[in-house]
C-alpha cells in the first residue's frame, strides 16, 4: 500500500512540475516574441530543469525562476529609464520630442514601481 501512495505522490509531483513548466515556457515564449527578453535569457530560464521532489520544493524552484525573470524585466526597465533620462536631458525645453519622451519616461517609471510592489 505504501508503494501505491508513493507512486501517487510522485505522479502528482510530476503533474505539478509539468503545469508550472508549461506556464513558464508559455510566458517565456510570449516575452521573446514581444522582445521583452533576449534569446540567451529565454534559453537559460527555459532550461532550468526542476528535480525537486516535494510540492514545497517544486513551488520554491518555480518561484525562484519566476523571480529571476521579474528581476530581468526590472533591470531592462531601469536601463530604458536611464536611456530615457539621458535622451530627455539632451533635448532643449522647446523640442517637440521632449513632451512625448517625458510621458514615456513617466510610464516606464510607473511600470517599474508597480513591478517592485508585486
Amino acid at each position: 500500500m505504501t508503494s501505491s501512495a508513493d507512486e501517487l505522490e510522485i505522479e502528482n509531483s510530476v503533474r505539478l512540475i509539468m503545469r508550472y513548466q508549461i506556464m513558464l515556457v508559455s510566458h517565456l515564449e510570449n516575452a521573446l516574441k514581444n522582445g521583452r527578453i533576449d534569446e540567451h535569457t529565454f534559453t537559460r530560464l527555459k532550461s532550468q530543469g526542476c528535480i525537486a521532489q516535494t510540492h514545497d520544493e517544486i513551488l520554491d524552484h518555480f518561484e525562484r525562476v519566476f523571480h529571476e525573470l521579474l528581476s530581468y524585466y526590472q533591470e531592462r526597465l531601469r536601463e530604458r529609464i536611464l536611456k530615457g533620462a539621458e535622451f530627455i536631458d539632451s533635448l532643449s525645453p522647446s523640442d517637440p520630442r521632449r513632451e512625448p519622451a517625458l510621458v514615456k519616461y513617466d510610464k516606464l517609471c510607473e511600470e517599474l514601481k508597480e513591478s517592485e510592489i508585486r
